[in-house]
């Protein structure tokens, strides 16, 4: 088999990527390993290396995926963060067409679906992998879909990275507007005076004070919603219902103090749709974004499952 392996070379700092690709090369030693030209490269020692996509960081990924594709890879390995095993997904799901994708974890949270491995989990041999279907949020501003998360997408101005090899709520601006990795403080209240929400044109009002984030996650792969602690996704498993919508009156996605949840109620609000359904929000704060699988963009207008 033909493999194309996405090296994020910051994630984790960069510190792991060559001993996990030491380990991919020695554990498929049957299989022709394909990579693309950049910093990672030199930590290959036998992969066939083609040429580097231009522009920046996500340019090249995308680029990197079709040319892997190209190449003729017959499945794609991501080591890095959720955002960078969710670009590759992106940009397979662009090329429509269907290939198995592995993320292996070097990035600061890590917490799936497509990153299934850490990079200190042993690696599995190819004819042991088994790949599933796989769904997500598609999550669009003013009709034009902007990306999808495949774990969760959160509106908020922050997003967790790494900063000096420590875990920290960072600045989701800094990082869009001038690509800087810096701490940031999350908003009190995401939605502005005249937010709204709606399922399907009907407006839902939000009786919550404060919105300290919303956070929309694909349901149907996680069957742990189906126990009595989560509430109304209890529903979930048995249902129509493929994700669900949650507004949390403190930031749930922070490495911020707040005591709320632990010494006082941390007040939620929940919405189940299907994949026909669309959830519009709109008159949000303005620096709030949409971080989706760890990755920031523009803040949307709409949200509905899709599959991948």
């Amino acid at each position: 088999m033909r493999i194309g392996v996405l090296v994020n070379p910051s994630a984790g700092r960069g510190q792991r990527a060559q001993a996990v690709i030491s380990r991919l090369e020695a554990r498929w030693q049957g299989h022709e390993l394909l990579t693309v030209a950049g910093p990672a490269a030199p930590c290959f020692s036998r992969a066939e290396l083609l040429p580097e996509p231009e522009g920046g960081y996500v340019e090249k990924l995308f680029g990197s995926v079709r040319a892997l594709l190209i190449a003729g890879a017959e499945m794609i390995v991501t080591l890095g963060g959720d955002g960078t095993a969710a670009y590759a997904a992106e940009a397979l799901g662009d090329s429509r067409k269907t290939v198995p994708l592995l993320g292996i974890g070097l990035g600061t949270a890590n917490v799936g679906p497509i990153v299934t491995l850490s990079g200190d989990d042993p690696i599995p041999n190819v004819e042991d992998l088994r790949f599933v279907p796989g769904d997500a949020v598609a999550v669009c501003d003013r009709g034009r879909r902007i990306a999808a998360g495949y774990n969760d997408v959160v509106l908020g101005n922050t997003y967790l990275a790494t900063v000096d090899g420590e875990t920290v709520t960072a600045d989701g601006q800094a990082l869009l507007a001038e690509g800087r990795v810096v701490r940031g403080t999350p908003l009190e209240n995401v939605f502005g005076p005249h937010a709204r929400v709606t399922k399907n044109g009907r407006h839902l009002p939000v009786s919550l004070p404060a919105v300290g984030q919303a956070i929309a996650a694909p349901l149907v792969q996680d069957r742990l919603y189906g126990r009595a602690v989560h509430g109304i996704y209890c529903y979930a498993p048995d249902s129509p219902t493929q994700g669900a919508l949650t507004l949390s009156a403190r930031p749930l996605v922070s490495y911020e103090p707040d005591d709320r949840g632990y010494d006082a109620f941390a007040p939620e609000e929940r919405l189940l749709f299907s994949a026909a359904d669309e959830i519009a929000i709109t008159g949000l704060d303005s620096s709030v974004l949409a971080v989706c699988d760890g990755k920031a963009g523009p803040s949307p207008c709409t949200m509905s499952p899709k599959m991948s």
